[in-house]
């Protein structure tokens, strides 16, 4: 299977930077498997996890926090707000997230927005960090 170089750059690191042979993610218009030689493609990203083929049957799983993906036949660049690897996920902080945001939820005097996309990060959290 031919390979492609995936870089994922956020606010504050080079988060992965190298071949791999297919990424899974969530685009503007649901789940995309990416391989090489790809249509050119821009989309935005959803929130949601992220899977990183370096072999057909190796993957790193990641959650990505929201941006932008610029897909190219031998190449993707994604600029994400924030990305973690399992290991670096806080599960008990991402519980006590989780219940905050739906606490919220149940008060109709709150942010529904911002309470509806903090459930959605803390849970995509949780998913992920069970990947270690």
């Amino acid at each position: 299977m031919s390979t492609y170089r995936l870089r994922i750059i956020t606010p504050d690191r080079v988060f992965y930077d190298g071949e791999i042979e297919k990424i899974v993610l969530k685009g503007a218009e649901g789940d995309m498997a990416i391989l090489a030689d790809h249509t050119p493609l821009m989309t935005t990203l959803a929130l949601s996890e992220l899977k990183v083929f370096t072999e057909p049957k190796n993957f790193k799983m990641a959650t990505l926090l929201g941006g932008f993906a610029k897909i190219m036949p031998d190449n993707v660049v994604i600029l994400a707000d924030a990305a973690e690897w399992p290991e670096e996920i806080d599960v008990e902080r991402a519980e006590q997230a989780k219940k905050r945001a739906e606490e919220r939820l149940k008060k109709s005097d709150q942010d529904l927005i911002r309470a509806q996309a903090a459930l959605r990060r803390a849970i995509a959290r949780i998913k992920v960090s069970q990947y270690k």
